[in-house]
């Protein structure tokens, strides 16, 4: 077993982080690595860290590039990348030494096309597993392609590109939305439709520090809504693809555009957002009547859900009582 693993690694002004992220790649126990440092236009030392590690390691390339955010990063990578195994990892994370080792064997052991591992978050000093997977306590868990977009649409298995090991073939031409959010869940569905088998093993290798300044902090703005719009693509593949899934795909996008319609009026800047407000509670409303006949969400969400769509700001206001 000495494939070769190409690690992508976008990084951009995140200087007192990226150092602890490359040192953990560097010293993962399998050595053959291929280690692509995208310098996504960084005003701090970010840069200059990475062609120090260059000189340290003939593992690594840096690529400076004009800022084109995460999406854009993580493809200059793909372009470039040698390898027959893919991953990406955020350069202000850190992995566990054993992981590509452990899940490079799971992948070769039962001929996988993915292998999936637990993410530990750290957020304000406590830690925790985003999601624990223990399928009954057993130590790993193989899904054909159906079931595990299955798991995703209801919230079992995360969407995160960055805890996954990927054979090259099933990424292909895929390639991430370009200057969009929300881009990890715009591609792992199409992943795992195109992958035979899909394994999540009972170990959280995957070190993921919430910082202030991320991505997924960010004061709510425009932006937010490309989940949204990214739910109904997803839905439309579904229903071409998969259709015996469009129960879980509709269940999904409900509830999505539900949370976003709760940003919206609890932090009172619906009038900010007037026509998305006007076509999320339109699409729910569409929806009445299969929310009501839908037999896989409960009886409350099926009242929070048209409450919002018809009566937005008396649902907030029931939701403070």
């Amino acid at each position: 077993m000495d494939e070769l693993i190409s690690v992508i690694v976008p990084i951009y002004n995140i200087e007192m982080f990226v150092e602890r992220c490359i040192k953990s790649i560097v010293e993962q126990s399998y050595k053959n690595l291929e280690i692509i440092l995208i310098d996504d236009g960084s005003t701090d030392s970010s840069g200059d860290i990475c062609e120090k590690w260059k000189k340290f390691d003939s593992r690594i390339s840096v690529i400076h590039k004009k800022n084109g955010g995460l999406s854009d990063a993580r493809n200059f990578g793909l372009d470039v990348a040698r390898g027959s195994y893919i991953s990406f990892i955020d350069g202000d994370d850190f992995i566990v030494k054993d992981m590509y080792k452990d899940m490079l064997n799971y992948i070769c052991m039962y001929n996988c096309d993915i292998c999936i591992c637990g993410i530990c978050k750290t957020e304000n000093g406590r830690k925790f597993v985003t999601r624990p997977y223990t399928y009954k306590n057993k130590e790993f868990t193989i899904f054909n392609s159906e079931i595990a977009i299955k798991e995703v649409l209801n919230d079992k298995i995360d969407v995160s590109s960055c805890n996954k090991l990927y054979k090259r073939n099933i990424i292909g031409k895929l390639r991430f939305p370009y200057g969009k959010t929300n881009e990890d869940f715009a591609l792992i569905y199409k992943l795992f439709f195109f992958s035979r088998k899909i394994i999540v093993i009972n170990k959280n290798y995957y070190k993921y520090i919430q910082r202030d300044l991320s991505i997924t902090t960010t004061q709510f703005d425009e932006k937010q809504f490309d989940k949204y719009y990214n739910c109904i693509d997803m839905l439309e593949f579904v229903k071409s693809n998969i259709p015996q899934l469009v129960n879980d795909a509709e269940k999904y996008l409900w509830y999505q555009t539900f949370c976003l319609l709760k940003n919206l009026y609890t932090k009172n800047i619906f009038r900010d957002y007037k026509k998305y407000d006007i076509e999320l509670r339109k699409m729910l409303k569409n929806n009445t009547k299969k929310i009501i006949n839908c037999k896989i969400i409960s009886f409350k969400e099926k009242l929070i859900y048209i409450c919002i769509s018809y009566f937005p700001r008396l649902y907030i206001f029931i939701n403070k009582l």
